[in-house]
């Protein structure tokens, strides 16, 4: 048990200077209270940072990515029978060959004896031609004679008719004039049959002489194909054939890359492709409808290939590195019908004129050599096109391609079609938009987009 004074002062006291302390703390916080304030709240205008639109000049750069191709592979074969007798020493898979570089030499006896053989043939054929036409002139003489001989024969024929009627001669006589015209006849028929048998005959060995001249010449193209040289320069991609190795016609021997120019073979959408035929080149002028037709002919005569100018970049150790090109043709006769999109070839002229694009802080770094096949470059085409465009900020593009301009202290919602976004800016058709360059276009976040909100202005590019 606790002692009477405690027990009263827990149950009675306490309770008691908690209720007081409670009714002084209200009493405290009612007089600290104040009549709310009546008057108008001041309006808050939002402050958006803008920007002007400007029309976009000069080139328009489209970015694909691509893989670097051959220009083209030779595969050469044999085109002679043969057994290997020489093979070149640069004909190894990875050597370098230069044009008309021997690569192969196949056994040329066998060839070497058939054009002896033609030409030996040749010679015989030649000489019996001479000899028949030393008959032929023989010939020609005897046709003359014989001709002289008939007309004498029928001039003393018709003296002896003559005398005859005038009863001066006999029928004896008569007969003998007449046997002595149609044999000088006869010998003049046989003549002439003679010479022209000889000259059909000289015609024939003419023609046996023109075959022979002929398989000659096969025989002497047989012997120039047992040397198999290099039509280009290039790098040797694959060998088939070793030395001593017997080879028919038709047989592979070796495939040789051609370096002198290389392809980059990339795929383009369809909207890519828009702007590309739109390209002009820096010499026309956009006002001049001549020239636009001009160019726009002589796109359409390479099946709508534009003659658009591109950079072949390719990034090694964090630098990049470039080479000029132009789209060259496409490969194929139209679109994917999996991923929609054209492949394209761009052709790059010097595949050794490589140049460092940007320099970081560090050492100089070497240029790759050349492009090789395989390599994963990015393509840049660099457009200029007909269609006027406008450049805003990147950010400035709201979602659904909305715009705000402020005008007259307001904002306006304009909806605009993005073309590109380069390097933080976008590309969008001046065209069929309300938007014009040096309207002034939100960049910052709006908490509100409600159209016809007053908003104060800061310039963010000194307008």
């Amino acid at each position: 048990m606790l002692p009477k004074p405690l027990y009263i002062t827990l149950r009675v006291i306490v309770p008691i200077l908690i209720i007081g302390a409670g009714l002084l703390g209200f009493q405290v916080l009612a007089n600290l209270k104040q009549d709310p304030d009546r008057s108008a709240p001041e309006i808050q205008v939002p402050l958006v940072q803008t920007t002007s639109a400007e029309r976009h000049t000069g080139e328009l750069t489209i970015r694909v990515d691509g893989t670097v191709v051959p220009f083209r592979d030779v595969s050469l074969s044999a085109e002679v029978d043969g057994q290997i007798v020489t093979k070149g020493k640069n004909c190894l898979a990875g050597r370098y060959v230069e044009a008309g570089e021997l690569l192969f030499e196949i056994d040329a006896e066998e060839y070497q004896l058939e054009i002896d053989r033609l030409t030996l043939l040749k010679s015989q054929s030649e000489a019996s031609r001479d000899e028949l036409g030393i008959e032929i002139e023989n010939e020609v003489t005897l046709v003359e004679l014989a001709r002289t001989d008939l007309a004498r024969a029928i001039r003393e024929h018709n003296r002896t008719k003559e005398l005859f009627a005038a009863d001066a001669t006999t029928d004896a006589q008569l007969d003998a004039s007449e046997q002595m015209e149609q044999s000088a006849r006869r010998v003049a028929v046989q003549h002439d049959n003679a010479l022209r048998l000889k000259t059909a005959q000289r015609i024939r060995l003419d023609r046996g002489i023109d075959l022979v001249a002929a398989q000659l010449r096969r025989a002497k193209l047989d012997l120039a194909r047992t040397r198999v040289t290099s039509p280009v320069s290039g790098v040797v991609v694959d060998d088939h054939v070793e030395e001593s190795a017997y080879v028919q016609r038709g047989t592979e021997l070796i495939t040789v890359e051609d370096t002198s120019a290389v392809d980059v073979r990339c795929s383009l959408r369809m909207e890519e492709l828009y702007w590309l035929w739109q390209h002009i080149e820096p010499e026309v002028n956009v006002l001049d409808v001549e020239s636009q037709s001009a160019v726009l002919d002589q796109s359409l005569a390479n099946r709508g290939v534009p003659p658009v100018a591109a950079t072949v970049v390719y990034e090694l150790s964090g630098q990049q590195f470039t080479w000029r090109g132009r789209l060259s043709r496409y490969e194929g006769a139209g679109l994917d019908e999996f991923t929609r999109t054209a492949a394209c070839r761009v052709n790059v002229p010097d595949p050794t004129a490589g140049s460092l694009r940007a320099s970081p802080d560090g050492p100089p770094a070497n240029v790759p050599p050349v492009l090789f096949r395989g390599m994963f470059v990015e393509i840049e085409f660099h457009v200029r096109p007909r269609t006027p465009l406008l450049t805003i900020p990147e950010r400035a593009v709201r979602p659904g391609s909305i715009v705000w301009r402020v005008k007259d202290g307001r904002l306006e919602r304009i909806a605009v079609h993005v073309v590109r976004v380069v390097d933080g800016k976008a590309l969008v058709l001046a065209v069929g938009s309300a938007l014009t360059d040096r309207d002034r276009i939100v960049v910052s976040p709006l908490s509100t987009e409600t159209s016809g909100l007053e908003v104060r202005e800061q310039p963010i590019d000194g307008a």
